[in-house]
């Protein structure tokens, strides 16, 4: 027995939400790795990119469905109650990515500020170890 081209297209469109799902899954997640107690930049990093790549993945997948179908087609839209599932999905998903965004650009704030800070450290410390080489001033430090 052979699907007809409105059963697999049917079947495709399950797929491809059932694919957006898990999208949106990883989306929450990712959001979830930029909480404020998240102190380790290196790890944070690594899931991300971990996170990163199993949703290119699954965009590819999506990208092999999207590319069988013509979605304009009177069959296409005989399935307007899935695609407005999917629709809805996408939404959450863009969602959590900006909120993704925002915490990301927070850490990249708080990660700046540290890096500035440890900078002026290491002036201040090697101001007065004078590891680096003696370029002509200098600074006499009283306590009055």
């Amino acid at each position: 027995m052979t699907m007809d081209n409105n059963e697999l297209l049917e079947k495709d469109l399950k797929e491809e939400k059932r694919l957006f799902e898990e999208i949106l899954q990883l989306s929450a997640q990712q959001v979830a790795l930029f909480n404020p107690n998240q102190s380790n930049t290196d790890e944070l990093l690594h899931n991300f990119n971990e996170l990163l790549a199993r949703r290119q993945t699954l965009m590819e997948c999506v990208d092999d469905i999207e590319k069988r179908w013509d979605w304009q087609s009177e069959s296409a839209r005989a399935h307007q109650g899935i695609f407005n599932e999917i629709k809805m999905i996408i939404q959450l998903i863009r969602e959590n990515d900006s909120r993704t965004i925002k915490e990301a650009e927070k850490k990249m704030k708080q990660i700046s500020a540290k890096l500035n800070e440890t900078r002026a450290n290491q002036k201040a410390f090697n101001a007065y170890s004078q590891e680096e080489p003696y370029d002509g001033g200098y600074f006499v430090d009283r306590k009055n």
